[in-house]
């Protein structure tokens, strides 16, 4: 079958816990189309990982990520944590989180918007000063 990336000779690391083992993975789709010895596989980009550990994401467990999702620009803010290979990110891990909105919640969701939107501050006084006004 014809992929549209292989990965081989790589140490697969699958996050199961199990110990890395060797072997290649293809994709197809922007998906994993298959993993493991992939003998005769070919791909229209292939790359060498000898040496290297091939893994199919990283899950950002702490990131508040989530907040940046109603905004626009959200592609362009969280491409950085894809280009590092992070997949999934958690969201609402400290107790809040921009959805639902309520309005039992809306005071630490404007305080928060307010400490990830404005950046205007460069210490820590001015950044108490604009977290009490939101």
């Amino acid at each position: 079958m014809e992929f549209d990336l292989l990965l081989e000779n790589g140490t697969i690391i699958d996050g199961s816990g199990t110990e890395g083992t060797p072997g290649s993975v293809a994709v197809a789709n922007g998906r994993i189309a298959a993993t493991g010895a992939l003998p005769g596989a070919t791909a229209r980009t292939t790359l060498d990982c000898r040496g290297k550990v091939i893994a199919p994401g990283f899950i950002d467990m702490h990131s508040h990520s989530d907040w940046v999702l109603p905004n626009d620009d959200h592609g362009a803010v969280l491409a950085p944590l894809l280009e590092q290979g992070i997949t999934t990110i958690v969201g609402g891990n400290c107790g809040f989180s921009p959805a639902p909105f309520l309005r039992a919640t809306a005071r630490s969701c404007r305080w928060w918007a307010a400490c990830c939107t404005t950046k205007t501050w460069t210490t820590s006084g001015a950044a108490s000063a604009t977290f009490s006004a939101a």
